[in-house]
């Protein structure tokens, strides 16, 4: 891809943010890459498997070997990390792909993490905690997301490349009011999943409540 446009500009060439997470996280999965793709102001691509609007796994490749491919050359590799209990080898096995020391490009591993806890191997990585249930947390939501931001567009560090800063032009006013609306769609996506998940539970309830009865399994 030529690096300049037609009027000499020069263009960097385009990074590469993998957002790792469990099938049944797709939903957070989806709000976080437009919050990247957003922030970055186009200039980082987004893989998110199952979602057609990102680069992903296509059928005519061997699933393995093409997310090998795009770990390989990830520079930010941000896992969505949601239930300790849940099952994460394969999100784990994807982050240490991603920081083999042998291939071409180098990554820096990320964890956001709704909850209390992240993977014991990235304690001491990029880590964002962001608690959507506790309405006062010791240091807001708002807070831990603003620095994040700020340094992703500003800091010319941030990426593990000599690129530069990725978004320089967007000001603090901007990046807060991305903030702000990245909340907002983080807090539609848990609604959602608690009214499912009480649906869910009424449902059991119903099918166990016969003749006025309820039966416990």
């Amino acid at each position: 891809m030529d690096k300049h446009s037609d009027n000499g500009t020069h263009h960097a060439p385009e990074r590469m943010a993998f957002i790792s997470h469990k099938h049944a996280d797709k939903d957070l999965a989806e709000v976080v890459g437009r919050f990247i793709r957003l922030l970055s102001g186009g200039n980082v691509r987004i893989y998110l498997s199952g979602h057609a609007a990102y680069e992903g796994p296509r059928f005519s490749q061997p699933i393995p070997d093409e997310l090998r491919s795009a770990l390989a050359r990830a520079g930010l590799v941000l896992l969505i990390y949601t239930d300790p209990d849940d099952d994460w080898d394969w999100c784990m096995w994807e982050c240490g792909v991603a920081t083999d020391p042998n291939d071409d490009t180098a990554t820096k591993v990320g964890v956001l993490s709704f909850g209390e806890t992240v993977p014991s191997p990235y304690a001491s990585s990029l880590n964002l905690m962001v608690d959507l249930h506790d309405e006062a947390p010791a240091r807001s939501n708002r807070d831990i997301l603003t620095q994040f931001a700020i340094e992703f567009c500003h800091d010319r560090h941030f990426w593990p490349d000599d690129l530069g800063a990725v978004s320089p032009r967007f000001t603090t006013t901007e990046i807060e009011n991305m903030v702000t609306a990245f909340l907002e769609e983080l807090s539609a996506v848990e609604l959602r999943r608690h009214d499912a998940n009480k649906s869910r539970v009424l449902d059991a309830l119903a099918l166990n409540n016969r003749g006025g009865r309820l039966r416990y399994s």
